[in-house]
């Protein structure tokens, strides 16, 4: 019996637009009056997170920043915060500094991003976290607090796919046990990213974790997403399931695969999935 639902959210739980589908809308409120809990496990931050639950409902939790922080109910306290040392957040930043990369360092509590440089910000990222920005300048030398995550804009082609791929092994070699490096293209920011966060820190482990605090294990649990950074918890749930236009590494790994986003794949899904079961 599936006891919780995962949800990625872009590409997932919103459609190409980034909006929720009413279809959407009206699966997972059933789903949470049926006493199946519902959690979006996203690589977003809270602070873009929080207009999904809202446009959906409130009851639903949110495993944010790629499983390092967690609510059960944006009212309510998080489960837990799982911070990058401030040490390997500064190695961080040079090895991307190496790379010709920026780095963009997240806070938990004040939901800030620090930056180098705002005029070498994306568009589509400047304008998400409108308000929220501070410009450093060197950012290695502004950290001084265990910050949350640290994420890079790579590109947008080809290239940067292949970069991203190669790097997620060779940075993940670098930083073992000392940081986990989660690769992703983001459709928000129209690129291909890098984020840094907590050693053993992801999606699948704080799924688990969320698990074992309600008394179940992960075969309870459907997963779905479209991205590289569902893999491990779409291959890892109970059930897993891949969205029509999710990339081909996850499909291959996936239980099912269903519609796309612009389709309403996700109802398909926990329609057959979870509640005529």
């Amino acid at each position: 019996m599936i006891r919780l639902i995962a949800l990625d959210i872009d590409g997932t739980t919103t459609d190409s637009n980034h909006e929720v589908r009413p279809a959407t809308r009206t699966v997972l409120v059933e789903t949470l009056d049926a006493g199946i809990e519902v959690v979006l496990a996203t690589g977003r931050v809270l602070s873009t997170t929080r207009p999904v639950i809202e446009a959906i409902d409130p009851r639903l939790g949110a495993i944010v920043n790629n499983g390092a922080l967690a609510w059960p109910r944006l009212d309510q306290p998080p489960l837990w915060t799982s911070y990058v040392p401030a040490t390997v957040a500064r190695n961080v930043v040079g090895a991307l500094g190496e790379l010709g990369l920026d780095a963009y360092v997240f806070h938990a509590v004040t939901e800030r991003v620090a930056v180098p440089s705002i005029a070498r910000l994306p568009a589509p990222f400047a304008q998400r976290f409108e308000g929220l920005i501070d410009e450093v300048g060197d950012v290695a030398a502004w950290i001084h607090d265990d910050p949350l995550m640290l994420t890079t804009l790579v590109g947008d082609d080809a290239a940067a796919e292949r970069l991203v791929k190669a790097q997620t092994i060779i940075l993940g070699e670098r930083f073992a046990g000392r940081c986990t490096v989660s690769p992703l293209w983001h459709p928000l920011y129209g690129r291909w990213i890098l984020d840094f966060i907590a050693p053993g820190v992801g999606k699948w482990t704080a799924l688990q974790r969320w698990a074992a605090l309600r008394g179940y294990d992960g075969s309870a649990i459907l997963a779905i997403g479209d991205g590289l950074n569902d893999i491990e918890m779409v291959s890892r749930a109970g059930i897993g399931v891949a969205m029509g236009q999710a990339c081909p590494e996850l499909q291959a790994v996936a239980d099912a695969v269903v519609a796309d986003c612009d389709h309403d794949g996700l109802a398909e899904a926990v329609r057959r999935f979870a509640l005529a079961r």
